[in-house]
């Protein structure tokens, strides 16, 4: 009959609509799980990339040269990669004097002259020399032998094996006790 073909028809109509629903929910399910999986992988990669990347930065500076009437003074800087892999063109870009202390504003509005290396390898070092630029007189001397805030600071630019470029800043400052080693300032000594 007429009415129970009908509700035959309509009872297909309510089954297809639940398997629908039912192949919907699947597909938002498997969806969501390869979300989740995207997002593992992207953590992963992410993990993966800061334990091999390079890490270059300053391992120490210090004066070469004496505190004597007429000598130059020179600040050594050793630049280290404490990383896993290669850091690529690396530019250190430095400068000092007798400044109030700088920030990384102040850093990133300078203009300076880079030396560039091509490659540091990991756990390699490489010396960079700042010259002060002048030769001591009696009244550098004096200077030198109170408090003076003769700060050394600039940053480092390098790209990793990922191709990411990265940021080092450093900072030191002259402190008559530890001559002639420079000290790190308490900020501004960071990687990025």
């Amino acid at each position: 009959s007429a009415s129970v073909q009908l509700a035959a028809a309509n009872q297909n109509v309510t089954n297809t609509g639940k398997l629908a629903s039912a192949a919907l929910d699947h597909a938002k399910a498997a969806r969501d799980s390869a979300d989740a999986a995207k997002d593992a992988i992207k953590a992963t990669e992410g993990n993966i990339r800061l334990d091999q990347r390079a890490w270059v930065g300053v391992q120490s500076m210090r004066f070469k040269g004496e505190r004597q009437l007429n000598q130059k003074l020179e600040v050594e800087i050793i630049v280290h990669n404490t990383g896993k892999t290669p850091g690529r063109d690396v530019m250190v870009k430095k400068t000092g004097g007798i400044v109030p202390q700088p920030t990384q504003k102040i850093i990133d509005a300078m203009s300076f002259e880079p030396e560039t290396t091509s490659v540091i390898l990991p756990s390699n070092t490489f010396s960079s020399l700042y010259n002060i630029g002048m030769t001591l007189s009696e009244a550098d001397i004096k200077l030198l032998e109170g408090n003076t805030a003769l700060y050394v600071f600039g940053v480092i630019t390098y790209r990793d094996i990922f191709q990411r470029n990265h940021k080092t800043y450093f900072c030191g400052f002259y402190n008559r006790q530890e001559f002639p080693a420079i000290e790190f300032c308490p900020a501004l000594n960071a990687m990025y």
